[in-house]
């Protein structure tokens, strides 16, 4: 697992995590199964695209803090801040 931290405001900053799935990133039902884990949990799930990726976001209702997931090449992305996810997909695509 790698975690970085990045500043999305002038006095504020949030954590990407990534995790490497290795050969499990194939595996195709990975996305399904976070998304049902996700929704047993009582999270309210959606999925977006971004750049040909899905972007889960993970809305936790007593919280009001939304949590988003998304797999790119072999790695689970993970953050509070949906720009830095978008921001790592266009790294990779565009690098």
């Amino acid at each position: 697992m790698l975690i970085s931290a990045h500043k999305t405001k002038a006095k504020d900053y949030d954590f990407l995590f990534l995790v490497n799935l290795k050969k499990g990133s194939k595996i195709g039902f990975i996305e399904e199964t976070l998304e049902q884990i996700l929704k047993s949990s009582g999270l309210r799930v959606e999925t977006k695209e971004f750049k040909n990726k899905s972007i889960l976001s993970a809305y936790n209702r007593a919280t009001k803090e939304t949590l988003y997931f998304s797999i790119v090449q072999n790695y689970l992305l993970c953050s509070y801040t949906n720009q830095l996810i978008e921001s790592s997909i266009m790294e990779v695509e565009e690098p």
